[in-house]
């Protein structure tokens, strides 16, 4: 259970009954130290649309960046969404949140759900050290 104040704010929908249109996904992109094993991880990284939208449908929407429950893990995958009438930009870390930002907007994400593990590079534990 994630505490302080993103756990009160979560919910489970992205965009209610109907769900977000996955416009384009672009390649991981890796921003840590050269050589590091985690390099090759997220050259080998892939997300296709549909694993996308599963990320999205399995994801929690929070408040506030849910940074303190994931691992900050130096790969992404970027692209553009439809969702609620708006096109937006994503960014999703291998370590299991993401942002969406349209103008002056951001939404908060995080995936914790089991069947997330499949499309991160470094699942939740939600910090927990057991």
């Amino acid at each position: 259970m994630l505490a302080g104040t993103a756990c009160s704010h979560a919910s489970r929908t992205v965009d209610g009954a109907k769900g977000p249109r996955i416009v384009a996904v672009a390649e991981a992109e890796y921003s840590g130290p050269s050589g590091d094993a985690l390099e090759t991880a997220c050259r080998n990284w892939r997300l296709s649309d549909r694993d996308v939208a599963r990320f999205f449908e399995l994801s929690e929407r929070y408040e506030e960046s849910p940074y303190s429950a994931f691992y900050q893990v130096p790969c992404s995958i970027s692209g553009r969404i439809e969702a609620e009438g708006k096109a937006w930009e994503f960014v999703i870390d291998g370590g299991g949140t993401a942002i969406w930002s349209h103008e002056n907007e951001t939404r908060y994400f995080g995936c914790s759900a089991q069947a997330c593990e499949s499309l991160v590079l470094m699942p939740t534990d939600l910090m927990n050290p057991e």
